[in-house]
C-alpha cells in the first residue's frame, strides 16, 4: 500500500454547479473549507493506494482515504460536526 496526496476540492470543481443541492454550493464548500484549515492539527487526509486490489479488479487505482490519524479520533465525521456546531453557534 503506497501514500500519497491528490489535490481535489469541490470549491475548485469549474464543472460543478450545485444543482443537487442548494445546501452544497461552491461557496458552501469554500467556507467549510476556510473553517476546517483554521482548526489546529488540520492536515489534508492522506489518501492510500490499494494496488493489489486494483489489480484483482483490473482498474488503475483504487484510493482510500487514511482517516486514522484525523485529530486522533479516527474518524471523517469530526470536521463536519465541528462545522455544523460553529454555523449553529454563529446564528444564535
Amino acid at each position: 500500500m503506497s501514500v500519497f496526496s491528490l489535490k481535489i476540492d469541490i470549491a475548485d470543481n469549474k464543472f460543478f454547479n450545485g444543482e443537487t443541492s442548494p445546501l452544497f454550493s461552491q461557496s458552501q464548500a469554500k467556507l467549510a473549507r476556510q473553517f476546517h484549515q483554521k482548526i489546529a492539527g488540520y492536515r489534508p487526509t492522506p489518501l492510500c493506494a490499494l494496488d493489489d486490489l486494483a489489480n484483482l479488479f483490473s482498474v488503475k487505482k483504487i484510493l482510500v482515504k487514511d482517516e486514522s490519524k484525523r485529530f486522533g479520533l479516527n474518524a471523517f465525521k469530526m470536521l463536519g460536526g465541528a462545522y455544523a456546531i460553529a454555523q449553529l453557534l454563529c446564528e444564535k
